[in-house]
């Protein structure tokens, strides 16, 4: 299989230079879209306790995040059902720099 882990420590696809590893592969990838670049900021404030968040939306995110994961049989499973979080997300963030201009 050609598949690649991720969110591991020591892989490429990991928390790198205080980043999420969403955060990672953006760079990685060199993407710029700025909805994106939106998101990883969420996940990062998501995944780091911080005295001062920027991002409401960001403990929101984390809890549920978790609870996907409590509520799936396995990684697979998690991974499908948060897919859907993160396109509703980037769909309400897209939609929402559309209309504030």
């Amino acid at each position: 299989s050609d598949a690649e882990p991720f969110d591991i420590p020591g892989t490429r696809f990991s928390h790198h230079r205080g980043h999420c590893t969403f955060h990672t592969m953006l760079k990685e990838h060199d993407l710029q879209d700025p909805n994106l670049l939106r998101i990883a900021n969420i996940i990062d404030e998501a995944d780091l306790v911080q005295e001062v968040n920027v991002e409401p939306a960001a403990f929101g995110l984390d809890l549920i995040c978790r609870g996907l994961r409590r509520i799936s049989a396995d990684d697979h499973e998690a991974l499908g059902r948060g897919l859907l979080l993160y396109e509703a997300l980037y769909a309400e963030i897209s939609a929402g720099e559309t209309n504030s201009g």
